[in-house]
Parts: C-alpha cells; structure tokens; sequence
C-alpha cells in the first residue's frame, strides 16, 4: 500500500521470542519490522542481579540458526549478561530489522484500511504504523509485583523488589527479609546468607535436583518428554500452572538449592508472609507443607527419571555422592515466629514475581483481568500471535529452550495466513 509506515508484519519486542520470530520470517522472506521499547535483551541486563546465571545449560540456549560452538561447554550456565550480548550479536549478524527505543502506545484495528494499527513514541516523536499481522513478543514479565499491604509497613524498612536488586552491598544495614521462595527468592537469600541475616518467607514452590543418575536434570526432563507436556493436557488435569522450580546455575555447573540447604547457611525459614501493622510482620503456619511440597517434587522427579531410565534399559551412573541440598526434610522444622517485630527488619525484597501489562492491546483478545486469550498463541483474531508467555504451548514454552518450537509454529501460521 501507499504508506511509508507500513510493513507485512509487525513483531513488539526485541527479546529471544521476537528474534526467533523475525530470524524465521527473514528466512522466508517475509517484510517484517520488530519495535523494541528500549534495547535489545534489555530485560536481561535490568532484570538481573550481578551474580545471576541461566538456570539452564547451554546447550538448551538456542535460538534458530544457533548451534553449539565446539569450544563451549555443553553442561555450563553463561550469566545474564553474556546472554543479552549473544541476543544482539544473533540480531546482528542475521541483519534483523529491529528499531529499537520505541514503546508502542496502543494496538487496535483500522476499519477502513483493513488493517493493524500501532501508535508508536520514539524520542517524543510519535508516529503511525500499519500492518496485516502483528506478533506480540513482549512476554508476561512486565510489571513487578508487590501485595496491597506492603504500604502498611513503617517507613524505617527499605522495599524493593527483586528485579530492583543487584548485589548484596546494595543493602548496608544486615537484616533482611525476602518474600517469596521460586528460584529467585532463594537463590537472593543464598547469596545474602554470606554477609547479612536472612528471613525468607516461603510458599509452594517445587525444587529439583541440579544433577541427577549422572546428567543434569532439564536433560532428563527433556529425554522423557516432560518437557513437552502441552497446555491442554495440563488443563484436562485441571491443574494450575506449576512455576519453574527451585535450582541454581551458579557454579561450575550449577547446584541443587533447597529450603534445607538455606536454612543451613543460616536462613531463618518462615511460612508466607501474610499481612503486617506498623508493629509486627505475621506468617501463616504453612512452612512444614511448603518444604514438604518441595522434597515431594523432587522425588517426583527422580522417580519418572528412574522409570525411564528401567523401561528403556538405559545405563545411567548410579549417584555415589549425598547431594545434601536434595535429601528430604524429614524434621519438617517449623518456622522460629509467626511474627517478627518490625524493628529487626532493615529491609524487604519482594520476590513476588510480575503481572502482565497489556492493556495498551486495544482489541478483543484479553479477558478482563487484561490476560491474553489464545490457543497456543493464535488469538480469536485473525493474523494477530502471542508469543514468549509461560505454557504458551507447551511446558518449555516459559524457557529459551522452547522458544524455537514456538517460533516456527507461529510463523508458520503467518505463512499460511498469507497464502489464504
């Protein structure tokens, strides 16, 4: 069409979901624009710590057209930082049409062309875009996430939430409490544990082990097709969505990290953290159970991977060492307090994870609480895709490890979109 601010499709976000995207349709040659709100892989830069790895190995890193350079270790975690520079040398070097420092106001439909209309700020300069099909890559990690009572707390404590922490010489007053015990919870208490004194108020967060019968555990995970449990077989159990489980890529090749592991480097253990007056913080009774929900994951594991391993006659190593940080809590320790006073609190981390921010979505694709309605990333709509949500179509679809599957079947709609 006549219009110097039109393009075939359009892909909003510049994180591996939307480099993924784009390298495909470059492939297929397919004109296609991605509008990057501020740089490319920026989430991995600001919302890291310094210290942070992948919880991944690398050979699970893969984005398409990568594969594993032969100096690299398959079995190592690279940290956050090193990943945000191979997703823009990746971008580079496959020539992608990224437009970066450019947040996309508003999404709707434009009756009379036919067609997507994105309002675009970049500079202050605002501009219109139009598109037939649009792919929405900004994943679900938009806003962080902090409970309506946490402005009850006196003002002497310090909050601020995970994505907010960088290291542990950031916090010069010793007592901290972090709120929340998936992955980064813990692995932020670990490493405060070293230099300041540690509450952790946990909830029901699965664990694994790091390595398990002589691999790491996402290898097993992926052999036994764990990792391809899809969404609707995860909604015919009519189960909630499991969050990623409790482990660690730091060190060599990364370690197995447990509330039991936490507590022994000093780590006071509490249940969830539920309500606070200017005087006192309050816990629920639930740490026995959450520990226990925990320890029961990880034998649930090792149990499917110790199956697998009989019914396909596999030689696996038998483990000689005792992973500590993975053997069952049996004294199911109860917490030191249902209540710590506000006074022996300095600070609050709130690893409370994020909510989703989509309401710029001008369109009839999100429910009311503004959460995307898809089927493995095809909207009610035509020619407008989700891609980089948690169980967009599978278990892997929340990882990088996911993202090529998905990638290629969403481009592949779009291919069969332009056809019809």
């Amino acid at each position: 069409m006549n219009n110097k601010n039109y393009t075939d499709v359009i892909i909003i976000g510049a994180g591996q979901a939307g480099l993924a995207v784009s390298y495909l349709l470059t492939q297929e040659k397919i004109d296609h624009l991605v509008f990057e709100k501020t740089v490319i892989g920026s989430s991995w830069k600001s919302q890291r710590w310094d210290s942070f790895k992948l919880n991944t190995p690398n050979w699970m890193n893969f984005l398409p057209g990568q594969n594993l350079a032969r100096h690299a270790d398959r079995e190592a975690f690279i940290n956050h930082i090193e990943f945000a520079s191979q997703l823009k040398n990746y971008a580079e070097t496959h020539h992608l049409p990224i437009i970066e420092n450019t947040e996309i106001r508003s999404l709707s439909y434009d009756s009379q062309l036919n067609l997507y209309r994105l309002e675009t700020l970049s500079d202050s300069q605002e501009a219109i875009w139009h598109t037939k099909q649009v792919v929405v890559a900004t994943g679900s990690q938009n806003q962080p996430q902090i409970p309506t009572f946490a402005n009850k707390l006196p003002t002497h404590i310090q909050q601020l939430h995970a994505v907010d922490y960088k290291n542990p010489s950031q916090l010069p007053k010793k007592r901290v409490l972090i709120v929340g015990s998936g992955q980064t919870g813990c692995q932020i208490a670990e490493e405060l544990s070293a230099t300041h004194k540690v509450y952790l108020a946990t909830g029901k967060v699965g664990r694994s082990p790091r390595r398990y019968r002589g691999l790491d555990m996402m290898d097993w995970m992926n052999q036994t097709g764990m990792m391809d449990q899809t969404t609707s077989e995860l909604k015919a159990t009519k189960s909630p969505e499991p969050t990623q489980p409790q482990v660690s890529g730091v060190g060599p090749n990364g370690h197995t990290i447990s509330l039991q592991s936490l507590r022994q480097k000093g780590v006071i253990l509490l249940g969830r953290f539920i309500d606070t007056d200017p005087e006192q913080l309050y816990f629920d009774h639930s740490l026995q159970s959450n520990i226990r929900y925990a320890d029961q994951f990880s034998e649930l594991l090792k149990k499917k991977v110790d199956n697998y391993i009989q019914e396909n006659s596999i030689t696996a190593t038998v483990d000689h060492y005792i992973d500590s940080a993975d053997i069952a809590d049996t004294t199911m320790t109860t917490s030191l307090a249902e209540q710590v006073a506000t006074t022996e609190i300095d600070t609050i981390i709130w690893s409370t994870g994020f909510r989703s921010d989509f309401k710029w979505i001008q369109l009839p694709i999100l429910d009311r609480n503004a959460i995307p309605i898809h089927t493995d990333g095809v909207t009610s709509l035509s020619n407008v895709y989700f891609i980089g949500l948690p169980w967009l179509r599978k278990k892997k679809s929340g990882i990088i490890f996911g993202i090529l599957e998905d990638a290629e079947f969403i481009v592949q709609q779009i291919v069969v979109s332009r056809c019809s």
